[in-house]
């Protein structure tokens, strides 16, 4: 089963390294448009990292209206089938990778001990803990499947509130960047800011 995982993020990392090069910076009016879009798949083969980019181009602009699209989802598990069905909550969970992917850092919240109390689904908790130490993530990747696992609406209403907060305090003078790493911006785990 490694293996298997192995093998499919090496095939989504060379997907990854074999995308063009932006040609031109994109309008402050294009991310804003960018930001609406997120998630809302065209296609199997609709490559969100130029948004990505683009929000990296508009740093605080771009955070600041990505935070403006976080809010809680009641769906606790999205298959890679029903991905369709489920665009509001993958909005969402494409506005966090973008905040990883320019930020570079993600917030996690509640502690593993509380959330092995509410005996979810067990692939769903493994997940949501996987490379989170002792807090819980917003959302795990379960990758081979590109199966998304969402955390209890309480640990995503705190993560929420993290993602304001920081906003509203260190938001305006932030160095935003490219921060394409994979693990972090996809899979949604990586560090956490102190």
């Amino acid at each position: 089963m490694k293996q298997g995982i192995a093998i499919a993020y090496l095939a989504l990392c060379v997907a990854t390294l074999s995308l063009p090069a932006r040609a031109e910076a994109c309008t402050n009016e294009e991310m804003a448009a960018k930001v609406k879009e997120l998630g809302y798949w065209k296609n199997d083969n609709f490559d969100q990292r130029p948004i990505l980019q683009c929000f990296a181009e508009h740093g605080a602009d771009a955070a600041g209206l990505l935070v403006k699209q976080l809010h809680t989802v009641s769906i606790a598990h999205v298959p890679n089938q029903d991905r369709n069905k489920n665009q509001d909550s993958l909005h969402v969970i494409w506005a966090l990778r973008s905040l990883y992917y320019i930020t570079g850092f993600e917030f996690k919240a509640g502690s593993a001990a509380t959330l092995k109390q509410l005996k979810l689904d067990k692939n769903r908790e493994y997940w949501l803990l996987f490379g989170s130490g002792d807090q819980v993530n917003m959302f795990g990747v379960w990758e081979s499947r590109d199966s998304l696992f969402v955390a209890p609406v309480d640990v995503q209403q705190a993560i929420i509130e993290k993602w304001k907060a920081w906003y509203a305090k260190d938001g305006a003078g932030f160095h935003y960047g490219d921060h394409d790493n994979m693990t972090l911006w996809y899979e949604g785990f990586d560090k956490v800011p102190s």
